[in-house]
């Protein structure tokens, strides 16, 4: 499995786990640790993912704790304890751990709903582009989400564009929290065969560590940095 999803094994103090490509929202790698349990084996994160909402300030009371279900219920997930986990299945573990990576990787982008946001001037800028020079030549969907593979509305994108044309996605990332968003619906759609084409504007105002942008970068198509001077590419890679 490692060979085929470029992932690493490790063995540390006789515990087995796999780290993945996919990141937590402070760049730490996302791992599977392998339990092997009464219901069978188990991928589990041993509790770090909540325990990362904690100290970031999340509070995690009942309400929290429902929704998070909700987010990792639709890749075969559950929340037990602390820890989440997700069943190996012998006859397809690829897809076991890529269920669990995602799960996480979203799971870990609650903060994104509780930080501190300041007015947001490059999506005032952007949503005007799209409504003057794209929406008169094609339909676009704003905040859409795929009702056949993501039924609970988890992985948003800022621009749908479709119609008769090939379809493009197109997203604003402001801050580190959004850039982590963005790549996990990217992932997301990946996993499921559903990816289009997708460009990503940075504000160019709030620049994020290089990590951050990589992590972006790596995830979708094209980006650039600020709006201003590259109007023309944006609408040109919307219409294409």
């Amino acid at each position: 499995m490692c060979s085929d999803l470029d992932v690493e094994h490790h063995v540390v103090s006789d515990r087995e786990f796999l780290s993945s490509r996919f990141q937590y929202a402070d760049g730490d790698l996302v791992c599977a640790y392998y339990n092997e349990g009464r219901n069978g084996p188990s991928l589990t994160d041993r509790g770090n993912t909540l325990y990362k909402l904690k100290i970031r300030g999340l509070s995690l009371g009942e309400n929290r704790i429902d929704l998070i279900r909700k987010l990792l219920a639709p890749h075969g997930v559950d929340l037990v304890g602390s820890e989440i986990v997700r069943p190996l299945e012998p006859a397809s573990p690829q897809r076991s751990f890529i269920d669990f990576c995602i799960a996480v990787e979203r799971v870990s982008t609650l903060e994104i709903q509780f930080a501190h946001k300041k007015p947001n001037y490059l999506a005032q800028m952007m949503d005007y582009l799209i409504t003057e020079r794209v929406e008169p030549a094609r339909s676009v969907l704003r905040g859409w989400t795929s009702s056949t593979i993501d039924p609970m509305g988890a992985y948003p994108i800022d621009y749908y564009c479709n119609g008769s044309a090939n379809t493009r996605c197109l997203f604003t990332v402001a801050n580190r929290e959004k850039g982590l968003l963005v790549s996990a619906v990217c992932n997301y759609f990946k996993a499921h065969n559903q990816y289009s084409p997708t460009l990503v504007v940075f504000d160019s105002d709030s620049p994020l560590p290089e990590k951050h942008v990589s992590r972006v970068r790596e995830s979708v198509d094209e980006v650039v940095f600020g709006l201003s001077g590259f109007e023309d590419r944006v609408v040109d890679f919307a219409l294409s």
